[in-house]
C-alpha cells in the first residue's frame, strides 16, 4: 500500500491534459446508455462532461490508478462528482483540458476500512481560452477489504419541462424519474466510452469477488446521468442545469430499479432554483427495498426561464 506521505505528495500535481472532444456518435451512444433523447439544439448530454474530463486527464485510468499504488483489480470507484457548466458542451467541438490533482488524503471507517480519496479538477476550455465546464471527480481507492456492499458507490431528458417559465416554490418536489431495471449491457458500452478497465462493470464474477453483490456495478457517471435526465425533464432542457454536486454513497447494480428525485430548497439567481437531488435503489433482485437504498445525493442549480 502506498504510504500516506507518498499519497499526500501528489496533491498539486499537474496531469498532462490535452485536446479532447466527444464525437457525435459517442454522444449518441452515451444518450442510449443513459436513456436520454437527442437534444433538439444538438448539445451534448451533460454527462459528456465526465467523458471529456476522463479523457482530459491526459493519461488512462489504469495509469492514474497506478500513480496511487492501485490497479483496476483493487476496485477503485467514483466517490463524488461535481460540475459547473458555464456553457453547454457540443459534440464535435474541441476543448483544451487542464487537469490537476487537488487533494489526496487517507480516511478510515468501521465498514469501509482504510481508503484514500483523490480529488481532481479538470477545466474544459474552448479554443479561445474561455472555460466551458469545470469537472471535479473524487476517486476512492480501497486499501482494506470492506464488508459486502459497504463503502462509497461507483462510480428522459427533454425540453417539455413543467417548471420552465414559472417560479418554483420552496419545498416543491421534482417529478421523479424511474428506471425499472438497470441494464448490464449498457455498462459494457459505457466501459468502452470511458476506457475504464475495471471489470466490476462488465464481469459479474469480478463484482462478486470484490464483495459488491451479485450483479455488475453501474458506472457513477451513468447513475449521475439519471439525475441529470430528471432535472432536464423538469426544468425544460439539459442546458438549464448550471451546477451539480453529488456524493455517491452506495452501488447501483444490474437489474436494480432506481428512482431519481428531488425538491426545491431555495431560489437561484434570476428565475433559477436550487434543489436537493438524490437517487434511490427501490428494488434489488426483484425484491422491493424498504426503506430504499440511497445511492447518491447532492445539490443542483437550474435555470427555469
Amino acid at each position: 500500500m502506498i504510504t500516506e506521505r507518498d499519497l499526500r505528495s501528489h496533491a498539486g500535481e499537474r496531469l498532462p491534459g490535452g485536446r479532447v472532444l466527444i464525437e457525435p456518435y459517442a454522444d449518441w451512444l452515451l444518450r442510449d446508455v443513459v436513456r436520454a433523447p437527442a437534444d433538439p439544439d444538438g448539445l451534448a448530454h451533460p454527462a459528456a462532461a465526465f467523458l471529456l474530463a476522463t479523457e482530459g486527464l491526459g493519461i488512462g485510468l489504469e495509469e492514474l490508478f497506478a500513480r496511487f499504488g492501485a490497479s483496476s483489480r483493487d476496485g477503485p470507484m467514483l466517490g463524488e462528482w461535481a460540475v459547473d457548466t458555464l456553457e453547454p458542451l457540443r459534440p464535435g467541438r474541441a476543448y483544451q483540458a487542464a487537469a490537476e490533482v487537488t487533494g489526496a488524503v487517507r480516511k478510515s471507517g468501521s465498514r469501509a476500512g482504510i481508503f484514500d480519496l483523490v480529488s481532481v479538477t479538470v477545466t474544459l476550455a474552448a479554443e479561445d481560452g474561455r472555460p466551458h465546464a469545470v469537472v471535479r471527480p473524487v476517486y476512492v481507492f480501497p486499501r482494506r477489504t470492506a464488508s459486502p456492499g459497504a463503502g462509497p458507490g461507483t462510480g428522459p431528458g427533454g425540453r417539455a419541462g413543467g417548471a420552465a417559465g414559472r417560479p418554483a416554490p420552496k419545498g416543491d418536489p421534482l417529478p421523479p424519474l424511474t428506471i425499472e431495471a438497470v441494464d448490464p449491457e449498457k455498462m459494457k458500452i459505457m466501459a468502452a466510452l470511458l476506457r475504464d478497465p475495471n471489470p466490476i462493470h462488465f464481469d459479474p464474477a469480478a463484482a462478486r469477488a470484490a464483495g459488491l453483490g451479485d450483479g455488475t456495478v453501474n458506472q457513477g457517471p451513468v447513475t449521475i446521468a439519471y439525475v441529470q435526465n430528471m432535472l432536464a425533464s423538469w426544468a425544460g432542457g439539459e442546458d438549464r442545469i448550471g451546477a451539480l454536486s453529488l456524493r455517491l454513497t452506495a452501488n447501483v447494480l444490474s437489474g436494480d430499479r432506481v428512482a431519481a428525485g428531488g425538491r426545491v430548497v431555495g431560489a437561484g439567481s434570476g428565475s433559477g432554483a436550487e434543489c436537493a437531488v438524490w437517487l434511490d435503489v427501490t428494488a434489488r433482485a426483484g425484491e422491493p427495498l424498504a426503506p430504499p437504498l440511497r445511492a447518491l445525493s447532492g445539490t443542483a442549480k437550474v435555470a427555469l426561464a
